[in-house]
């Protein structure tokens, strides 16, 4: 790929098979993180229905693991789509936070959404109604700890 000439015949040899080396690696590493992050698109999914969310993240051939969050327990839900490529081609991560400390993993990260601005609204339009329904129950309970008692 790349010829160095120092004078020695044997030690040119060395340096261009060293340079071929390290570039076949970098070419190797990167196409591995390609294909990494191609299989987190195709092999994640997220299941969500009214009452809760379910990530299910594939992390190698046979090892997958779930995050579940129930709805009533959401605290906010937010895109995000930085740099040309996603803005260009509509797509952006979607990020669930719940009560609890992000450090805890009380949260979820959808990442490869396209359009994520409709598909946050369309999740929100999913829960809102169950978490009025909850909010509404909760209301009515403190209602009746307070209500006195004749």
């Amino acid at each position: 790929l790349f010829v160095i000439d120092s004078g020695d015949a044997s030690l040119n040899s060395l340096k261009n098979v060293l340079v071929s080396l390290a570039i076949a690696f970098v070419i190797i590493a990167g196409g591995m993180k390609i294909l990494k992050k191609y299989f987190d698109y195709k092999m994640d999914f997220c299941v969500i229905t009214p009452q809760e969310i379910t990530a299910y993240n594939q992390s190698g051939i046979l090892n997958r693991n779930s995050k579940t969050i129930d709805a009533d327990k959401i605290k906010s839900v937010t895109e995000e789509c930085s740099g040309f490529i996603k803005s260009f081609f509509n797509f952006g991560n979607i990020r669930f936070l719940s009560e609890g400390d992000t450090a805890e993993g009380w949260d979820i990260t959808l990442n490869f959404v396209h359009d994520p601005i409709e598909t946050k609204n369309k999740v929100r339009n999913l829960i809102e109604p169950h978490l009025q329904e909850h909010t509404n129950i909760t209301h009515e309970q403190d209602e009746l700890r307070a209500a006195p008692i004749a």
